[in-house]
Parts: C-alpha cells; structure tokens; sequence
C-alpha cells in the first residue's frame, strides 16, 4: 500500500508545472466571470488606456490626460504597456473586459516567472508553488491586476531576469548557453521600466541576482576581476539596448 499522499504527489517536482498551469486556468477563469463588474470603472485603468490612445495618435487635439502648459496630450514613459492595453480594449469596446483580460494574465505570468525563480534558487517545489500561488492571489496584487494596472508586465520582466540570472549561476556562466541569457536578463531589466515605472521595486532584486552570480563564479581576487567583467558587461549590454530601444518613442515624442 503506497504511503505518498495527493499533497507530495501534484506538488512533486515532476508534475509541478501541470499543477501550476491547472492553477492559473482556474484563476484565470474565476477572475473572468467577474472583471466587468469589479470595478465598474477604475481611474487608472481609464488613463493607461487613454495614454495608449495617445501613443497610436500623439498629435490628439484632445485627452483626459491633457498636459494644459505643454497643450498635449500626456504620453509618458510606459508606452508598451499603454500602447497593449488601448488595443486590448479596442478588441472588446465599449467593454474593458479585453484591456482587463491582459492585466490578469501579467499577473499569471509575473506569478510564473515566481515559481521559476524560486524553484532555481533550491526553494522546496511546494514552498515554492504555495509562495507564487500567494503572490497571484494577494489582495493588493489581484486588486491591481483586476483594475487594468499593468504593473504586473513590470514585475514579470524583473523577476524573468532573476529567474534567468539565477538559472546561468545553477549552470555557471562559462556555459555555452550563458551569454544569450545574460543578454536577455539585461534587457528584461532595462526594458521593465518602460513597462511600468513600478518596476524601481524590483530592480535592486535584479542587482542583488546579479551580484551574487558574480561572487559565487569568482576565485581568488586577480580570477575575480576576470570572471566578473563577462556577465556584468553582456547584461550591460543587454539592459543598454533595451533601454535604448525603450527611450526612442519617448525621445521622439520629447522633440515634437
């Protein structure tokens, strides 16, 4: 007669992700039979949506975000974000329910990227899965995702760097692999302001990742120095060219 019980078996390492993605169906779902109903309107939903109109029309002679010294329509830093949620609302207008659906699943996936996270840094599968699990059903997070906030893109993109950070540390980064990832992790963390300025939380984590990748492939001071620069310097890199590619809309917009 087998001794494992249902909680070791769907929360084992081997079936962990097949019950993570049963989870966040079964969120998603519950959340979706209401997300037109709670909250009926929500301000900041209305103006990240109004600011993506603006991105696709910055010449706008009218917005509720109106900039009266400037005369122009506000455009912010956060074009991608805003830019998604105006053309997941167009999907379903008058209703948000399509600018909502996108917030939720930012929450899914900043959850996911959690889990990943958690799991790279040696965290017990069903501590790790009970934490992310948590973190997608907070109040506070399922109140923000739930009223077209999209800081959940910003915390998605930050943990996805510590998640990678943390995956070329457990395979060193000598490995063939490394480089690319290193370059991704860069440019998540360069790029996740431009997602939602909420991303200055998460970007001393991202650091903290980073260092600790360098002391942990580091031996004596002189290998030290050598092994640091190749990760610092390719996820430099990474977070430069994101951030570059992040700053010409709003560079543009700043010369008109």
């Amino acid at each position: 007669m087998s001794t494992g019980s249902p909680v070791v078996w769907f929360l084992n390492p081997k079936s962990l992700w097949t019950t993570w993605g049963i989870a966040c169906i079964a969120v998603l779902s519950i959340h979706a039979l209401t997300l037109t109903q709670q909250p009926l309107v929500y301000q900041d939903e209305v103006q990240i949506v109004e600011i993506g109109r603006t991105v696709l029309r910055p010449n706008t002679d009218w917005s509720i975000n109106w900039l009266i010294d400037e005369k122009m329509a506000k455009l912010g830093t956060s074009w991608p974000t805003t830019l998604i949620q105006e053309l997941a609302y167009r999907l379903t207008a008058p209703s948000s329910l399509g600018s909502r659906l996108v917030t939720v699943l930012s929450g899914i996936i900043a959850s996911t990227c959690l889990l990943g996270w958690l799991l790279c840094r040696g965290t017990p599968a069903p501590a790790a899965f009970l934490l992310a699990l948590a973190f997608l059903l907070d109040p506070v997070f399922a109140d923000n995702y739930r009223g077209g906030r999209v800081d959940g893109w910003a915390f998605a993109a930050c943990l996805g760097a510590c998640w990678i950070l943390r995956a070329v540390n457990a395979r060193s980064p000598t490995h063939r692999d490394a480089a690319r990832r290193l370059l991704i992790a860069g440019m998540l963390a360069g790029f996740s302001p431009f997602l939602w300025l909420s991303a200055a939380i998460l970007i001393p984590l991202v650091l903290l990742e980073l260092f600790y990748l360098v002391r942990s492939n580091t031996g004596s001071q002189k290998a030290g120095w050598a092994a640091a620069f190749r990760p610092c310097f390719l996820f430099g890199v990474g977070g430069v060219i994101a951030a570059a590619v992040g700053l010409l809309p709003v560079a543009a917009n700043w010369s008109q």
